[in-house]
């Protein structure tokens, strides 16, 4: 091999190595990019209309006055994603004695990461009540307080015709 051949190799290393270490900073910031994503959705969503959502889509299926009194965090870093919501309550039925029939510390809902992905539907894994006060009464005819006619209505089979 002649001086030039060597030098002519010797250059096209360094200009390889120079691209592979491109190509490394690349990878890095993308990676870093991905891993920092979550946070900054957590950090830039705006809770209170996170916490109106969420209490009217709970409000929606039970019909009952829901309210999310406190902090709402959500944990995207999972193959079970959630959210953490602190300070719900949940109005008892009219007819009640006590005005709340559930008064919790706080609420934790994982999901199932697939159907929300593929289906967008919410597949819950595991509902936890923290520090929850559950006031449970049957009315004058045996109707109790923990019967939504609300949720009843939307879990009914439908009839084939």
């Amino acid at each position: 091999m002649t001086a030039s051949g060597a030098a002519v190799l010797l250059d096209l290393v360094k200009t390889l190595r120079r691209i592979a270490i491109g190509i490394s900073f690349l990878s890095g910031a993308v990676l870093a990019l991905l891993l920092a994503l979550p946070l900054l959705l957590n950090l830039f969503l705006e809770v209170r209309d996170a916490r109106e959502f969420v209490g009217r889509e709970i409000q929606s299926v039970l019909g009952r006055a829901v309210e999310l009194d406190g902090e709402i965090r959500f944990r995207l870093y999972s193959l079970s994603p959630g959210i953490e919501i602190a300070g719900v309550r949940v109005a008892n039925a009219s007819w009640g004695a006590n005005t709340d029939m559930v008064f919790s510390d706080g609420l934790d809902v994982d999901l199932h990461l697939l159907p929300l992905i593929t289906r967008q539907e919410l597949d819950f894994s595991r509902i936890t009540l923290r520090g929850a006060d559950i006031f449970l009464e049957p009315d004058a005819r045996g109707t109790g307080n923990w019967e939504f006619p609300a949720l009843r209505d939307t879990t009914r089979p439908e009839s084939k015709p």
